[in-house]
């Protein structure tokens, strides 16, 4: 049937065509709110897995020790920390050194295997031996000792009282030549109980014994770096540095005790000498029986005269002007130098044969 030209028809069929346009707007929106949600869930997976990859671990258990030729033992894990589920390639790597079995093989999240591994060569007697996963995130980086063949050497070094002094160790083969180490994560550990350690960074306490300091030897150095050393001691004597070279601070594979002399304060012999003296002429002055008027007299004159004697005593005694080869680390020898000086008496000590003289001094 035609509409009609009073328009009767075309609003029989009016209502129809505004609900089909309404249809039509519904499921444009729609499709954009649903195409916007997918764009948002797709975006979470990307994301994750860029987290997921970046915390795998591949851990290689623990070994300390091993001998070139002989067969050992791996323990490879994959540590997964809400990472990849599927199984991750893991190859194994030593730059050569270690022939492994098997050096490539699949491994699942949280699993673990056996590879048996033989060292073929260690250059200086350290091996590295690294497990990489397909999968990213950290290496299993794990350095064994295969018979080092180093040990620690010190240079010569006396201490003065209250004086810093900048100290390294060298790292040397069986020949003392220099012997760089072909790895990182070396540690090396400078204690002693005899004397004050710090870095050239850091400052210890004041008069403070003992202590200690980490050193890291980075691959390709045959030497620690300058640590400090000072003697606090006043009355001298050995000071004794243990040295330790570790890997990673878990595995010891050099050792050395090294003894350096230290030297008292430096007045303290000039004072222990003038002490002697003084103890002799305190003796003389109690045997003399002096007038009252006399004694303050007497008393200035035994402090100058054993004053003078003290300090002659100190200088044969340091300067080894008497040849007796004594050792300036025993005090008591100033002491008991001042007092035979005040004694016997400076000038019969110094006094020179004279011609045709048969007495010697």
């Amino acid at each position: 049937m035609k509409p009609t030209r009073d328009g009767s028809g075309v609003r029989r069929e009016e209502p129809a065509f505004a609900l089909a346009l309404l249809l039509c707007l519904a499921c444009l929106v729609l499709d954009s709110c649903g195409s916007g949600r997918s764009g948002y869930a797709g975006s979470k997976p990307a994301q994750a897995e860029g987290r997921q990859e970046s915390t795998d671990a591949t851990a290689c258990g623990t070994i300390y020790r091993i001998e070139t030729g002989k067969p050992f033992t791996i323990q490879v894990s994959l540590i997964n920390n809400g990472g990849f589920n599927k199984p991750a390639q893991i190859d194994m790597k030593s730059g050569g050194q270690v022939k492994f079995d098997p050096s490539s093989f699949p491994l699942g999240p949280g699993d673990h295997r056996e590879v048996q591994a033989i060292a073929q060569s260690s250059l200086y007697g350290l091996v590295e031996i690294n497990a990489f996963s397909s999968h990213g995130g950290s290496p299993c980086d794990l350095i064994v000792d295969a018979g080092f063949a180093g040990h620690l050497k010190a240079p010569p070094l006396t201490l003065a009282y209250g004086e810093q002094r900048s100290v390294s160790i060298q790292i040397v083969d069986k020949d003392d030549h220099p012997l760089p180490v072909n790895v990182g994560a070396i540690v090396m550990e400078v204690s002693t109980q005899d004397a004050e350690v710090s870095l050239h960074n850091e400052r210890a306490g004041a008069g403070a014994l003992g202590g200690s300091v980490f050193l890291t030897i980075p691959a390709g150095s045959s030497s620690s770096k300058p640590f400090l050393l000072r003697s606090t001691n006043p009355k001298g004597g050995p000071v004794r540095v243990l040295a330790t070279l570790s890997i990673e601070g878990r595995s010891v594979i050099a050792q050395n005790v090294f003894t350096f002399d230290s030297d008292p304060w430096a007045w303290l012999p000039v004072l222990l000498a003038i002490g002697g003296a003084l103890l002799c002429g305190v003796f003389r002055l109690l045997r003399t029986e002096a007038r009252q008027s006399a004694l303050f007299r007497e008393c200035v004159l035994m402090v100058l005269s054993s004053v003078v004697a003290g300090c002659i005593a100190w200088l044969f005694a340091d300067f080894d002007l008497l040849g007796l080869k004594l050792d300036p680390h025993v005090l008591r020898t100033y002491a008991i130098l001042g007092f035979l000086f005040s004694y016997i008496g400076v000038d019969v000590l110094l006094r020179k044969k004279a011609p045709g003289d048969g007495n010697k001094i």
